[in-house]
């Protein structure tokens, strides 16, 4: 797992939407990369901004998205 200030937040964000901290943990390790945890918080903190639920899925989705960007 990463261990950044920025996977510190993403954690959080995260343990807000799911109190689940292996999923948490999954997600933030299955990001890989500074630069796709970054993603990540900036699009859950967009979701939060335009007042849209995130899902599981939405973050799967983004997940897959990130890796075939790499």
């Amino acid at each position: 797992m990463v261990d950044s200030k920025a996977a510190k937040e993403l954690a959080i964000k995260l343990r807000r939407l799911w109190d689940n901290d292996n999923y948490v943990k999954g997600i933030i390790a299955f990001a890989k990369t500074e630069k796709n945890i970054i993603t990540i918080s900036q699009f859950i903190d967009m979701s939060y901004r335009l007042n849209k639920e995130i899902t599981a899925d939405d973050i799967s989705y983004l997940l897959e998205v990130l890796e075939d960007k790499s």
